[in-house]
């Protein structure tokens, strides 16, 4: 049997965790590459429309407060919702918890500011707002997202999408919802192991359309919007602040367990001989 007939076998009956571990062939990395815009990296302010124009799926690096500004300014007049995806360290390491960065825009307008950018007032006043403003939101692991938002001093509202979230009401049986599994499973993709920040973005780009139709065919797309999502923001603020936990009564139910599990324990052995 070979790798292809595996794959289709695999993307048909829906199993996108195994699907994740077959090693990607080279025609699929082939077929990723060219479908995945470039990076456009210190592209000069007065061509950054251009730049956007001519490359659909790019992420624009910005380099510096002019490209940045010229950036938002873009954003605001074509945003009809807005793609959010912090750039993180790596899961695992030490710097896992360090947000240096985020990828914000839309299906044809990515842009990445920097942490450099992001902390200079110029920037993130008017970034702030953007983020707060009444445009919906997108995003894989919106909870995820908004923690590192708030590292970065950002309060992301309105929140419209997530695709992790999609992911799950689709197939809540699997276990594996992260963005590699997504893209393996909705788009056929192969990404590698930690993909970049670009790299996660456009592809929950290219995941948001795949995921809503099929939402709307199972007839999730309201549970999605009417349940999960409100309840996201709620999730985090009990993460954030907390909650009240009754001490004594844990000290005590821990003492009575524990005197059941002996006396259990004790019959065992009786019954044992």
């Amino acid at each position: 049997i070979d790798q292809m007939s595996v794959r289709r076998f695999l993307i048909e009956y829906g199993f996108k965790t195994l699907l994740t571990r077959i090693p990607g062939a080279s025609q699929a990395r082939q077929t990723s590459s060219t479908t995945d815009g470039p990076i456009m990296r210190n592209v000069p302010a007065a061509k950054v429309v251009k730049a956007v124009d001519q490359a659909s799926s790019s992420v624009t690096v910005l380099g510096n407060k002019e490209e940045a500004t010229e950036a938002l300014k873009i954003l605001r007049a074509n945003a009809d919702s807005l793609v959010i995806c912090a750039s993180r360290g790596t899961p695992g390491s030490l710097f896992a918890s360090m947000v240096d960065g985020v990828v914000i825009g839309t299906e044809n307008h990515l842009f990445l500011f920097s942490r450099e950018l992001v902390d200079d007032p110029k920037i993130h006043e008017p970034l702030a707002h953007l983020l707060a403003s009444d445009h919906p939101k997108i995003g894989h692991d919106v909870k995820s997202e908004m923690r590192a938002l708030e590292v970065l001093g950002f309060t992301a509202t309105e929140w419209a999408f997530d695709t992790m979230l999609a992911g799950y009401l689709l197939h809540a049986g699997e276990r594996d919802h992260d963005l590699t599994a997504m893209a393996a499973f909705y788009l056929q993709q192969h990404l590698e192991e930690q993909p970049g920040v670009d790299r996660r973005a456009r592809t929950i780009c290219s995941l948001v359309p795949v995921l809503r139709q099929a939402l709307q065919k199972d007839g999730l797309e309201t549970v999605l919007t009417r349940f999960e999502m409100p309840l996201v923001p709620v999730l985090r603020a009990m993460e954030r602040q907390g909650i009240l936990v009754d001490v004594n009564y844990l000290h005590n139910l821990s003492r009575e367990m524990s005197r059941d599990k002996a006396a259990l324990e004790k019959k065992m052995m009786q019954v044992v001989g």
